[in-house]
């Protein structure tokens, strides 16, 4: 299968964010961590999973998430008004047919610039919302990692918390920790910021869901250096291994889980629709778009390979973020773009930064998750 990622003149994507606080705790086998250096801090995470930082009590994650049960199953938790809607929908859990190739799923999106991801023969869940390579069941705790689209963007409600709602809908009470910090990269997972350490400093007792959405500040990185085509295809590299030591982490060290681990990951989108019009958001100038990278699409491409790659090598799960996003952006209403749905569709990204997404986006991106968690 070959589909549209980007007609590019590739945005600076996912931008700027503010550091959790460093723990005391101790770190997991320490075979693949090693010092580098952190991010500025610039901007301050939204209300509620935002507040997590890996080191707060779980108890207390749970009072802030968990809203007074009204279930005569005290086992259950009634999840947050703001969710409601999203929980009503079909996540797929009871529909376990599978996609046969990409193809089925995007064809319509087809475009100039593509990325081939059958060549790795992924196994596509029927709701083409992402892979479908594990059984997730069983699941006691929820752990999100990444960046500003995991931690959540004000005045928006971010995905993870419709996410964990959801998930508290169908396995009851769970435990909560979020190491997911604004303007994270690959780099921070297992070195930099050290998400994964923070998260994981010890034997995880319990059934763990990995929830993460990562990578768009590195490619930002790496457009507002201008690089050329050949020093972008380096430097994708050199965050793809990144990104691979970190998924292999937790393969790697099953003495850590001994109840077992799932990892869902997104791969990443873009706000255009797949046109690369950066005006197409009205506050593009400001928000710092002005100005294309034809550069580096051909390291976009091969990020988003690698990641479906890295998906079926490792067993692990991919949410196609981009291409369900796609349709979703600034340009949805032209008709004569590559995903135009049709009238009335719904915004999903933020007027106010152009790249994170507003209520219904991250209200989709959850939906995404729980489609592929499901079957």
């Amino acid at each position: 299968m070959r589909f549209l990622v980007l007609l590019l003149a590739l945005l600076v994507l996912v931008a700027c964010g503010s550091a959790a606080d460093e723990t005391g705790q101790t770190n997991p086998p320490s075979d693949v961590i090693e010092n580098s250096d952190t991010h500025d801090d610039t901007l301050e995470p939204a209300e509620g999973l935002s507040e997590l930082d890996g080191d707060e009590d779980t108890s207390a994650v749970e009072e802030v998430q968990t809203p007074p049960d009204t279930h005569e199953d005290d086992t259950k938790t009634e999840p947050a008004d703001a969710v409601q809607d999203i929980l009503q929908g079909d996540t797929g859990a009871e529909d376990t047919d599978t996609a046969t190739s990409g193809n089925q799923c995007f064809a319509e999106k087809q475009g100039a610039i593509t990325v081939d991801y059958d060549q790795f023969s992924p196994t596509f869940g029927s709701h083409c919302m992402g892979t479908n390579h594990q059984d997730i069941d069983g699941i006691e705790k929820v752990v999100f990692l990444g960046d500003s689209v995991t931690v959540g963007t004000p005045p928006y409600i971010g995905y993870s918390v419709h996410l964990f709602g959801a998930l508290q809908e169908k396995y009851g009470l769970l435990e909560l920790a979020s190491c997911a910090e604004w303007g994270a990269r690959t780099d921070d997972l297992l070195v930099g910021k050290k998400q994964i350490p923070k998260c994981f400093p010890g034997v995880e007792e319990k059934r763990t869901l990995v929830v993460m959405t990562v990578g768009s500040n590195d490619i930002s990185s790496m457009a507002q250096n201008k690089l050329s085509e050949e020093e972008a295809m380096v430097e994708s590299e050199k965050m793809l291994d990144l990104f691979r030591d970190a998924i292999r982490w937790f393969g790697d060290h099953p003495e850590l889980f001994p109840k077992g681990v799932f990892i869902i990951f997104a791969n990443i989108y873009e706000f255009t629709d797949g046109t690369g019009d950066v005006s197409s958001c009205p506050v593009a100038g400001l928000a710092g778009f002005d100005k294309s990278w034809s550069e580096g699409a051909q390291a976009f491409t091969h990020i988003m390979e690698q990641y479906m790659k890295l998906a079926v090598e490792e067993s692990r799960d991919v949410i196609l973020m981009q291409e369900n996003f796609c349709g979703h952006g600034f340009k949805k209403d032209d008709p004569t773009t590559q995903c135009y749905l049709g009238p009335d569709v719904e915004m999903w990204f933020d007027p106010f930064t152009c790249t994170h997404p507003n209520n219904e986006g991250h209200k989709a991106l959850s939906d995404m998750f729980m489609a592929v968690e499901g079957e």
